[in-house]
């Protein structure tokens, strides 16, 4: 990933930076007050390969065995979001973090150097569409009475980012524990994280590039303190409730004619994520056994509510025995394995769902080896 990044930056012109830990650092745009974007690039590994399959605007992962399995949106769909708005934008810093998945690692140990001028910064990495964490682990993002919200509200309620949540885990959580800016964290459209049956709504990460672009377009280059583990007096200026996803009412289920689709052929023309969305061709069709997908979505679209929330308490559990995982590893001196682990994390390939530029291959491996 960290190759591929570089890559990317020296195509287009950005400053490129890395560290011992992976974290990528990208900057395009004149010094002084910045607005940042982040997002983290390891992900949730899943056991073997699989396809990308593209149905009524959603991204999945399918093996050869027609059984579903992660693509790794949780955070490669922030990544794309940040990478876009870099393009978009004339002044922007990206942070790309490695580790987050293990307790933030790379976020704990990325430089200090690297926040000199950030005025303050908007993660991707809240699933779903709609979702802004108002907290993350505990941990205040910015001040209720401050002007950064005062300017970003009236965006975000255009953008329909009015699902004000307390989260868990991010690294915008420990960014705040290090450095006095204040901190956003919103939805980028992945749904399932961590799961077999994870997917990605291109519509939905159409959505959140729009809202970023409109946020930092409204809040400007300058700064906005927020001292390190602040808080105030002032309630929220909107309800707050604990983490709840709610699926796009949409039901997954594919086609005879999907399941059994060749690959499309790439657009000849550019055109944005939200029209392919919306018309839904299969660009990346991969025959599989149609009996085990449709019990699979079958099973997907039964599970209800009550299945997601209790998915959710063991995620946010999981997440405290990772963070456990990560500090023992330090421990054991185990720094550099780390490190060359997450550099070559699995699913490399960021740009599958970047049908407008038309550069995908045509049967993309979504695993690699370490």
């Amino acid at each position: 990933m960290v190759e591929f990044l570089a890559n990317h930056a020296r195509e287009h012109g950005y400053c490129f930076e890395t560290d011992l830990w992976n974290n990528v650092y990208l900057r395009k745009g004149k010094r002084g007050p910045v607005p940042a974007v982040c997002a983290h690039i390891d992900t949730v590994p899943t056991v073997g390969t699989g396809k990308l399959r593209q149905q009524r605007g959603r991204l999945f992962g399918v093996d050869g065995h027609g059984q579903l399995v992660g693509i790794g949106g949780d955070d490669k769909a922030g990544v794309y979001v940040c990478l876009e708005l870099l393009e978009r934008l004339d002044n922007l810093a990206v942070i790309l973090f490695a580790a987050e998945e293990i307790g933030g690692l790379g976020s704990k140990n990325a430089p200090a150097a690297w926040f000199t001028d950030v005025g303050y910064l908007i993660e991707f990495d809240c699933p779903g569409q709609g979702l802004v964490s108002y907290t993350s682990g505990g941990v205040r993002l910015f001040p209720n009475d401050g002007e950064f919200i005062q300017r970003a509200a009236p965006v975000m309620e255009k953008h329909q980012l009015t699902q004000w949540q307390y989260h868990p885990f991010s690294d915008v959580m420990v960014v705040r524990q290090r450095f006095p800016i204040s901190c956003l964290n919103v939805s980028c459209g992945y749904y399932n994280w961590h799961q077999a049956d994870e997917y990605i709504v291109l519509a939905e990460v159409s959505a959140a590039i729009r809202s970023g672009h409109a946020l930092i377009k409204a809040l400007g280059c300058q700064r906005y303190p927020f001292p390190v583990n602040g808080t105030d007096n002032t309630p929220p200026r909107f309800e707050v409730t604990g983490l709840k996803v709610t699926p796009p009412r949409v039901a997954l289920k594919p086609t005879a004619a999907e399941l059994f689709a060749k690959e499309a052929p790439r657009p000849s023309h550019k055109s944005s994520l939200a029209a392919d969305a919306a018309n839904g061709r299969v660009l990346f069709g991969q025959q599989c056994r149609p009996a085990a997908l449709e019990g699979a979505f079958e099973s997907q679209e039964r599970s209800g509510q009550n299945v997601r929330l209790a998915r959710l308490d063991l995620l946010h559990r999981a997440d405290m025995q990772i963070n456990q995982l990560g500090q023992a590893l330090l421990r054991h001196s185990q720094t550099h394995t780390l490190a060359a682990y997450v550099g070559t994390e699995v699913f490399q390939l960021l740009f599958l769902w970047r049908v407008k530029h038309a550069t995908l291959g045509r049967n993309l491996n979504l695993t690699t080896t370490p």
